[in-house]
């Protein structure tokens, strides 16, 4: 929730810098002392849910359940598709939306995939 709530956040409120010939040290400052904290909580808890992926996944295989494990790792790639985009996201100077919206799709195919493991483990 904390990763969903940032993130949009940071899509509704923020004002990204536009990395362009005008760029300068100035505007990353800008945007850091503004936005930074929340900008880098959402990177965070980015990498924590990656983190915890890999270990549900390690645990799915123990379970010897193929769903929780076909399910899990649909779960680990929706994160990694998200994290993916967001970095294009940035290296897009914070202007292409397909990649934040790609973010957003990652994470619901996410949080979709273990709310069914949480529904087999039943």
């Amino acid at each position: 929730m904390i990763q969903f709530l940032d993130g949009m956040w940071l899509n509704l409120f923020a004002v990204f810098p536009q990395v362009s010939s005008s760029f300068n040290a100035m505007n990353m400052m800008s945007f850091m002392f503004n936005y930074g904290p929340i900008f880098m909580l959402h990177m965070m808890s980015g990498f924590l849910l990656l983190i915890l992926g890999f270990i549900i996944l390690a645990f799915s295989f123990m379970s010897k359940n193929s769903n929780i494990v076909i399910f899990s790792s649909i779960g680990l790639l929706a994160i990694i598709l998200a994290g993916i985009s967001g970095l294009l996201f940035m290296f897009s100077d914070f202007s292409n939306n397909i990649f934040s919206y790609m973010m957003s799709l990652g994470f619901i195919i996410s949080i979709a995939s273990y709310t069914i493991i949480i529904g087999q483990r039943k």
